[in-house]
């Protein structure tokens, strides 16, 4: 019974997709957006649908997704001086403000740079991997360290903070 019931809702599921359109526009502000209605608006575009492994797809067009510039993550790791932090951030992060409130307390100088907005700050933090934040650059006399979220102990390590 339940392979059957299984079976039935993988039909109803796959002759529903069938019928499936796909519409995009970019807004004023240069976002896309994608629907399954054009919802009246003139210069939305319908997507070619293409079979994929026996799935109906939507082919995304080139350079629609943002390539970071690997050279802003070599001059923004390699400005660093030995001591000097910087910590790529957003708002409403909960461990980029636990790392504000360590390098305050511990009196680090650091520089922070919100990544919650497109622009050059983004840029070099997707360059440089990304991935979640804070991501924190520490220039040390070997060279520029990243610390990928907030780890106390690390950066104790990193920034020759004793806690004894």
């Amino acid at each position: 019974m339940k392979i059957t019931l299984i079976g039935f809702f993988v039909i109803v599921f796959w002759l529903t997709s069938l019928g499936a359109e796909v519409y995009r526009w970019k807004d004023d502000k240069g976002k896309w957006h994608f629907t399954d209605k054009p919802q009246g608006i003139p210069q939305a575009e319908k997507m070619e649908l293409q079979p994929l492994n026996g799935m109906t797809a939507v082919k995304i067009p080139k350079g629609l997704f943002y390539r970071p510039d690997k050279s802003r993550a070599k001059r923004a790791s390699g400005s660093i001086r030995a001591g000097g932090v910087v910590m790529y951030s957003t708002p409403t992060c909960g461990f980029c403000l636990r790392a504000k409130d360590y390098f305050r307390k511990n009196n680090v100088s650091f520089s922070e740079k919100d990544v919650s907005t497109p622009g050059p700050a983004l840029e070099e933090f997707a360059a440089l991997g990304g991935g979640g934040v804070p991501l924190i650059l520490v220039g040390t006399r070997d060279g520029t360290k990243k610390v990928r979220g907030f780890s106390p102990d690390t950066l104790d390590s990193l920034l020759g903070i004793n806690r004894s």
